[in-house]
């Protein structure tokens, strides 16, 4: 934040957050919409981690504010891609509210498809494995279109 050089990952968290702190929103017209608290706490249910959201900018950190271990980022690669799409997806269709247990899980199905053409098994394995975490941290609910386990 001096000018010294790149900020390191708790500065750029604190650098956005001070700048949402002081109104400084993003001002690109495809930025999706913010994900709700609901999102945020599912995101580190199947995560573990924590998605953190400011000044249009996002990004994934533990509970000390540190990147995802490197054992993780794989999976946690996966879930941010299927969130984001899923969002992009309810964006696009005009709707707000809470990500649904269908919105991800179709999310995690085009990803598999694009990992198919493509012909990426180890990609397609690791999406196989995310919708197997999916189906199994939200199975309470009795509903595909319930906010992911909430009701």
């Amino acid at each position: 934040m001096n000018g010294t050089g790149p900020l390191n990952v708790h500065q750029q968290i604190a650098y956005s957050l001070i700048q949402e702190q002081n109104g400084v929103r993003s001002n690109d017209p495809g930025a999706m919409t913010p994900y709700s608290v609901n999102d945020l706490e599912k995101f580190r249910q199947l995560t573990g981690y924590n998605l953190i959201q400011a000044a249009g900018g996002y990004t994934v950190v533990d509970d000390n504010g540190d990147e995802p271990a490197a054992g993780d980022v794989p999976m946690v690669t996966a879930a941010w891609n299927a969130f984001d799409l899923a969002k992009l997806g309810e964006d696009y269709d005009g709707e707000q509210g809470d990500l649904t247990v269908d919105d991800l899980k179709d999310a995690v199905e085009g990803l598999q498809s694009g990992a198919a053409q493509r012909g990426d098994s180890a990609e397609s394995d690791l999406l196989n494995t995310l919708l197997g975490t999916i189906n199994t941290k939200f199975s309470s609910t009795s509903d595909g279109n319930d906010v992911l386990g909430l009701t």
